[in-house]
């Protein structure tokens, strides 16, 4: 049996006189030894990746979109052929198709990292896995800003001869080179603003120290600061 299609087995038994039982209550099954095409998998310059399902799909084909979320976690969504197209075991990840097209959206997909698919058929058919490298999305996290002399939310006169030293935790992933910029609003909606370079030891210790000199502060009452 190499061709695909629906088969039906029967047996009898003929003894030595030649009698014939006749033939037993067949066994029918199908023979399907073609797998469905593969996903065609493509990284957005948005971050988010792309997937062309195959169309050449039958109803109860899957195709199982394997990658890792933001936080690194692993996770494998199964989209199902139905009657009324493609849908998602687990839509908060990838949201059912629109069509033959499904999307893992950018904030669902760490940067950087790989992702696969491989469409399934019933019978156990694979297809060949289809496998691309998800980009970043554009959008940094936020250095987190610390100022220890205002941690009260009060600067003095003594606190700002010298300006105010402030500590700015790195997001992760930042690398030497990158710039972090200090903005220093004022009451009457002036800015300063006061720039940094990371060191190769800053990149790798996930912290810098900037100081921000006591000219930016003026004779105010009252600022915000932003990193």
């Amino acid at each position: 049996m190499t061709a695909d299609g629906n088969y039906s087995v029967t047996a009898e038994i003929t003894d030595p006189a030649g009698n014939t039982s006749g033939q037993g209550k067949p066994t029918d099954f199908a023979v399907d030894t073609v797998a469905p095409s593969a996903p065609v998998l493509k990284a957005e310059d948005d971050g988010s990746v792309s997937v062309d399902l195959p169309t050449d799909a039958n109803k109860g084909d899957t195709v199982e979109i394997t990658f890792e979320d933001e936080k690194g976690d692993k996770h494998t969504v199964t989209l199902e052929k139905g009657d009324n197209g493609w849908t998602s075991d687990t839509p908060a990840l990838i949201p059912d198709s629109n069509g033959d097209k499904a999307t893992i959206p950018a904030d669902n997909v760490k940067d950087n990292s790989e992702v696969t698919g491989i469409a399934k058929d019933p019978s156990g058919n694979e297809s060949d896995p289809s496998t691309v490298t998800s980009k970043t999305d554009g959008v940094a996290d936020a250095p987190v800003l610390t100022i220890p002399e205002v941690a009260d939310g009060y600067a003095n006169a003594d606190e700002l001869k010298d300006g105010l030293q402030a500590e700015v935790t790195l997001p992760a992933g930042t690398v030497e080179g990158a710039e972090i910029t200090l903005t220093v609003t004022r009451p009457d909606k002036t800015t300063e603003t006061v720039t940094h370079t990371v060191t190769k030891d800053e990149a790798a210790a996930g912290k810098v120290s900037v100081d921000i000199p006591k000219d930016a502060y003026k004779t105010a009452k009252t600022v915000s600061m932003s990193a």
